[in-house]
């Protein structure tokens, strides 16, 4: 299904337990791509849905990658013998109504916009690959960025899939922009700050050709800005914040155990927890120092809103606290350790859900939301909208805080 603002219009739907719907969506949410396979016939094709009806842009195919802009659409078409499904396929997209071939055994997985780079694996026959990008469908601009040997430990793209870093162990960081060589940006192995919900999970199709790590597009311009932190990660945990400069690299905050490390929108103040402490920290001062925040050893729960630096938390006795700076902890709801809970910051604000019920606090007491109703389950924030579930599996959606409007999507 397919909501845009106002109404649900149905995309696709498998039919009985033989047809299954396997999709990819554009990051402006503006295109959805689908595989619809068949398992009684064994035939699967790939469509194209742009906000009014679904087009078929190729048969024996299945999808793997779709563009920002939901206009440009990556497969991998495969060759049949006889009646069934061959090891064979190649790699191809769909853009401006016509289909272009990448290779054989190319499996394609970002593309920038009308084609402009095309990212893929190319398969070879002992199990490896390497990872190219190409200028639409010219082989002559072709260019490796590493193989499946060397591996990596993180890979992102840019917000309009023209840039592309990876690091790789032992080894540094690497930025691939408008398809040119691989630049070392640095000899640690870094990954992006990105400030909250600007970053979208990669919805990867490429199967074990991309490994198990995982991409992601995040929704940053340009990855070389000299306003753009990162990270380095361990076991798990961040250990150190870092400003990529023409120098190398210079260190914000190191240590051994970081999380829930949080990017403001205004890019230069980070909020991080460790050593059961909350803390803030500017980046952009002469002589940045953290700043404690709170302690949180006995706190449950804790949401920061990067627009505000309200820190939302619950105590050991369930009660909800809003704390701004250095101000007194304000009591916005009293809570009990029998009530579920969800809380998520959006536009600036606190919403949580409170024995079924919205509530929403600017930092003062919290207010409910009669209009979003009752028997609320679930709660997320997904860039400019706000989406919430009930118990009967409906969504209640939200683009300020204020108006929502219920989908019913539980019924047949």
């Amino acid at each position: 299904m397919y909501y845009d603002g106002t109404k649900v219009t149905d995309i696709a739907t498998a039919k009985g337990d033989s047809e299954f719907v396997d999709a990819v969506i554009s990051a402006d949410g503006s295109g959805v791509a689908y595989s619809l396979w068949n398992a009684d016939t064994g035939e699967t094709s790939v469509y194209l849905f742009s906000g009014k009806e679904a087009e078929k842009i190729a048969k024996d195919a299945e999808v793997t990658a779709i563009s920002p802009n939901g206009k440009t659409v990556c497969y991998k078409k495969y060759s049949k013998d006889g009646d069934t499904y061959s090891n064979n396929y190649r790699g191809c997209f769909y853009t401006g109504g016509a289909e272009y071939v990448i290779g054989n055994f190319c499996t394609p997985f970002a593309v920038a916009d009308g084609a402009k780079y095309v990212y893929f694996y190319r398969e070879a026959t002992d199990d490896s690959s390497v990872m190219y990008v190409q200028k639409k469908d010219n082989e002559d601009t072709r260019q490796k960025i590493l193989s499946s040997d060397e591996g990596y430990n993180s890979l992102a793209l840019n917000r309009d899939c023209t840039q592309l870093i990876y690091s790789v162990e032992n080894r540094g960081t690497y930025l691939v922009k408008d398809g040119a060589e691989p630049q070392k940006l640095t000899s640690k192995e870094c990954f992006p700050i990105t400030p909250d919900n600007c970053t979208y999970a990669y919805n990867d199709k490429t199967y074990s050709a991309a490994g198990s790590n995982g991409i992601v597009t995040a929704g940053v311009k340009d990855f070389a800005s000299d306003k753009l932190l990162w990270m380095t990660t361990q076991g798990g945990y961040v250990t150190g914040i870092f400003k990529i400069t023409e120098d190398g690299t210079e260190a914000v905050i190191t240590g051994s155990e970081l999380y829930r490390v949080i990017l403001a929108n205004d890019f230069h103040t980070v909020y991080y927890a460790t050593d059961a402490k909350l803390w803030s920290i500017d980046t952009d001062a002469a002589d940045p120092e953290p700043v404690k925040l709170l302690d949180i050893s006995e706190v449950y729960n804790w949401e920061i809103s990067a627009d505000s630096g309200t820190v939302y938390y619950v105590d050991q006795f369930y009660d909800f606290y809003a704390k701004k700076g250095s101000a007194k902890a304000v009591k916005i709801i009293e809570g009990n350790d029998d009530a579920a809970h969800s809380i998520r910051c959006f536009r600036g604000n606190l919403y949580l859900i409170y024995e079924g019920e919205l509530y929403t606090s600017d930092g003062g007491k919290a207010v409910k939301i009669k209009e979003a109703g009752n028997e609320l389950t679930d709660m997320y924030v997904y860039d400019s909208s706000l989406l919430i579930q009930n118990k009967s599996g409906d969504y209640i959606t939200s683009v300020d805080g204020k108006k929502f409007n219920k989908l019913q999507v539980s019924s047949d």
